[in-house]
């Protein structure tokens, strides 16, 4: 049986903890990219915040701390096999422990590779990330390959503590927000975000109006030019507009 998740970290987690904890499951998919067959069954898996607790110790006592971040920058990867990456590299480390220095083998190779190039953009962004003024408020609009915001957010806000600022994925249609004292990530609605880019003035007051009404309890989060910046970034900074 498929196990699907809700397409996030917590999501993620707590079907690898049910794949290992109650029954092994045929593959782990989220259910957003899931293509249903007649041939297979699944479930779909609720978040729950324990059994992913739970699962992030796992990995941390019998692995390593190292083996959690490197299967953490998968999950935010746009690898289309990243869930059957992750399994076989804690199937590994399971048996044999910290298998993070074994970059060359075939089970821990995938994970190791997607981890560079996740941290490879994300390091790539705090060096090319330019913000435009709202009136008051910082806004940089990126399309990274992978999910790299939460990644990068913190290196702003220490950068940037005493501003407003969003940095807008607009491949993914999420936004990390900072309002002075800390940040958190939230999805953007696309219906409202369609309605208003196409007037600066009401793009602006949109997100003024956003910023302000954004709850809280959003999920919180603890050479030069062709060479250096691809060209498919280009059009999100400000320099080359």
């Amino acid at each position: 049986m498929d196990y699907l998740y809700d397409n996030t970290y917590t999501g993620f987690m707590t079907a690898i903890y049910i794949h290992y904890k109650y029954k092994k499951s045929t593959g782990i998919y989220s259910k957003n990219e899931y293509q249903r067959s007649l041939m297979s069954s699944y479930k779909i898996v609720k978040s729950n915040e324990e059994f992913s607790q739970i699962m992030e110790d796992v990995i941390v006592e019998r692995i390593s701390k190292r083996a959690l971040k490197l299967i953490y920058y998968t999950f935010l990867s746009s690898e289309l096999n990243k869930e059957y990456y992750v399994i076989k590299f804690i199937n590994l480390g399971l048996k044999k422990g910290n298998v993070t220095q074994l970059y060359s083998h075939e089970d821990t190779f995938p994970v190791q590779k997607t981890y560079d190039k996740v941290a490879k953009e994300k390091h790539r962004f705090l060096g090319i990330l330019r913000f435009k003024d709202l009136n008051g408020i910082l806004f940089a609009k990126i399309s990274p390959d992978n999910d790299v915001v939460e990644l990068i957010m913190s290196h702003f806000a220490d950068r940037y503590k005493s501003e407003n600022f969003i940095i807008f994925d607009e491949k993914r249609m999420k936004a990390g927000i900072y309002s002075k004292k800390q940040w958190y990530i939230t999805n953007i609605n696309k219906r409202i975000y369609t309605k208003f880019e196409d007037e600066e003035e009401k793009y602006e007051k949109m997100w003024k109006e956003y910023f302000k009404s954004i709850s809280i309890k959003d999920r919180e989060n603890k050479r030069v030019q062709k060479q250096f910046i691809p060209n498919r970034y280009r059009k999100n900074i400000i320099e080359f507009n």
